[in-house]
């Protein structure tokens, strides 16, 4: 009967957990990075989860999230040095994602934000250089996926740009932005925890300055909602059930622990059992030949001895 519990609790064991997936590795990194304010901080956190590629290598999304590791930290980085070597740290990281997915609009999105922020270091000589680079990778994304809100964000923030020399490019890229605000819900509503599923407090910042006394707003599910409040309300929510989702899986990490003692002290204890029933043969056996022993001594002592006749 023990050892059927021990086999039910692994069985149960193994139905209900698994090892750590990437989704909760990037989760994690992700948390993380959102809570820093230096380049040196981001890129430290970024190091410390590279031994992703070691264990999820086969998964393109585990160089893409490298990749937008060292583009966050790009972002930090006030020494334009240091910020180049972020990116170009990111490019490849990129290029190995594609050894893995050729065609993706994430990666076609996410390589074209690397190098618009290698423009804004020195836009008078590189934006003939990368420029068309950018435009030929967000077309491909436009055509892998029309309704990628990453895609309108950064169409957004590359239009944004250019609203110096052009002014009227301000309501186009407003445009764009409330595009993507509509878009992250649907799009990313099937998405996995490794997905690419960032941008959406992004784009809010940036509608927030651009027009801050609009009546309509989104939150991330896609749903109208009557204020930013709201919106923001929301946010919050979705990120409470996250942290709720979490403590939840260290709970079961937990009890995982609690049923694998449970088993090795159930296999230890059949253990001692099977042995101090081996003893007891032993005992057993020992006991049964002294007894047949002593029977055969008292045998011979009722034979009666031979007498010798004598001549």
């Amino acid at each position: 009967m023990k050892k059927v519990l021990a086999v039910l609790l692994t069985f149960a064991s193994v139905s209900l957990f698994a090892g750590p997936k990437l989704g909760d590795k990037i989760t994690e990194m992700l948390n993380r990075i959102d809570s820093c304010a230096s380049a040196d901080m981001v890129g430290s956190i970024v190091k410390e989860y590279e031994d992703i590629i070691v264990s999820y290598g086969a998964d393109w999304r585990s160089y893409y999230w490298m990749a937008y590791g060292n583009l966050k930290k790009a972002e930090y980085c006030f020494d334009e040095k240091k910020r180049e070597q972020a990116l170009d740290a990111g490019l490849k990281f990129i290029e190995r994602a594609r050894m893995l997915k050729l065609q993706h609009a994430e990666t076609d999105i996410l390589e074209a934000m690397l190098l618009q922020q290698k423009i804004n270091i020195d836009p008078q000589n590189r934006e003939n250089k990368y420029g068309y680079l950018v435009r030929d990778l967000l077309a491909n994304a436009y055509k892998l996926d029309q309704l990628n809100p990453r895609y309108y964000l950064i169409k957004g923030i590359s239009t944004l740009n250019d609203t110096v020399a052009n002014p009227g490019n301000k309501k186009q890229a407003m445009d764009f932005l409330l595009s993507a605000e509509k878009l992250y819900g649907p799009h990313d509503k099937g998405a996995d925890e490794a997905d690419p599923t960032w941008g959406f407090d992004e784009t809010q910042a940036y509608l927030n300055v651009l027009a801050p006394n609009r009546t309509t707003y989104y939150n991330r599910k896609g749903e109208v909602v009557k204020s930013l409040l709201d919106a923001e309300a929301d946010s919050e929510m979705a990120d409470i059930e996250k942290q709720l989702k979490k403590e939840q899986k260290q709970r079961e990490k937990e009890l995982k622990k609690q049923r694998k003692k449970a088993v090795a002290a159930v296999n230890d204890e059949d253990g001692e059992e099977g042995s101090d029933k081996k003893s007891e043969t032993k005992e057993e056996k020992s006991k049964k030949d002294k007894k047949d022993k002593e029977e055969e001594k008292k045998e011979k002592k009722k034979k009666p001895k031979k007498v010798r006749n004598l001549p």
